[in-house]
């Protein structure tokens, strides 16, 4: 599996990183079916190429990218709403679409989860769970009762 990690240089990405690549060479064998070919870094640094790469080759995406605190709307909209709209339509654009979109929101003690239908929008699946600061158990967890409910495919494929 090729994973593609946007906002990989922001404090979730890269320890979502650090611990894909722990994965992938061994060094975290909780997740034996996992198999971890590529990850795939993409920040503010990185060029459109790279992105137009990193998306035709990519099985999974994390799509960390986004403005924390902005200025105003026009930033928010440009470092979030912007860079989503280019990371689908490039990733549309070699018909690189899966069945499901998961979001995401790690909180100060809570990490909630939505799942999409990727064709209509349609809530399949959500959870809302106190962390009790122990965010990537928690997580874990969750995309665990995600997969058990949706099926594996769904979020490890």
């Amino acid at each position: 599996m090729n994973i593609l990690v946007t906002g990989s240089g922001g404090f979730v990405g890269k320890n979502l990183v650090e611990a894909l690549k722990n994965i992938r060479d061994g060094k975290d064998r909780t997740h034996p079916a996992l198999n971890i070919e590529e990850i795939f870094e993409y920040d503010l640094g990185n060029t459109s190429e790279e992105l137009d790469r990193f998306c035709e080759k990519a099985d999974f995406v994390f799509n960390l990218a986004g403005v924390n605190r902005p200025k105003n709307q026009e930033e928010f909209m440009a470092g979030n709403f912007g860079f989503a709209s280019t990371l689908l339509d490039t990733l549309k654009k070699y018909n690189n679409m899966q069945q499901y979109r998961i979001g995401v929101d790690a909180g100060s003690t809570t990490i909630k989860l939505v799942v999409l239908h990727a064709h209509t929008n349609e809530v399949v699946y959500t959870s809302y769970k106190r962390h009790f600061a122990d965010v990537r158990t928690c997580l874990e967890l969750q995309l665990e009762e995600t997969s058990n409910q949706l099926g594996s495919d769904a979020v490890y494929s």
